[in-house]
């Protein structure tokens, strides 16, 4: 039985030493990688050093630029303004002149239109006053014409220049 426990003693001696090798060599695969990774690090921390760098660069180039861009947009803008604001003014100034023409051409219109409607109006109600006055006129001037015939037949008397007289009774009728 000591032999059998020292034979998986020594079994048990040469894995630990196998097992310490193993551990040994990846301690050192380790050892190795991690120094490897250390390297890239660095370099990926000088990179990202000099890439901030360059960010910052291209940060303060494109605000420069903005405010370049800012200061021509107005200069633009100014410059737009100085030249079509003349023709714009003298635009609306013609608008305004064109649109008083018209205003004063529809009030001409309407005054020339009421001026002709008064003047007919006022034709109109001649032509109804003397067709309403001259209404019993035709009447009249027959009965008018008859009274003088009769006067003719019958004459009267005669003035100093020899024209009959027709007494008023004659034309009473009338």
């Amino acid at each position: 039985m000591i032999g059998t426990q020292a034979g998986f003693a020594e079994v048990a001696l040469g894995v630990a030493d196998a097992l310490l090798a193993i551990v040994e060599r990846a301690k050192a695969a380790g050892e190795d990688e991690l120094a490897k990774q250390r390297v890239v690090t660095e370099r990926t921390r000088q990179t990202l050093a000099k890439a901030s760098g360059v960010i910052e660069n291209l940060d303060r180039g494109a605000r420069r630029v903005i405010a370049q861009i800012e200061v021509d947009k107005t200069a633009a803008l100014a410059q737009l303004v100085k030249d079509i604001l003349p023709d714009m003014t003298r635009g609306v100034r013609e608008a305004l002149v064109i649109k008083q023409r018209r205003y004063n051409h529809n009030l001409e219109f309407v005054r020339a239109l009421c001026l002709g409607a008064l003047m007919v109006g006022l034709v109109l109600t001649g032509y109804v006053w003397g067709t309403w006055s001259d209404w019993g006129m035709a009447g009249r001037v027959e009965k008018i014409g008859a009274a003088i015939e009769r006067c003719q037949l019958t004459p009267h008397w005669e003035d100093d220049k020899g024209n009959r007289l027709c007494e008023m009774k004659d034309f009473s009728g009338i």
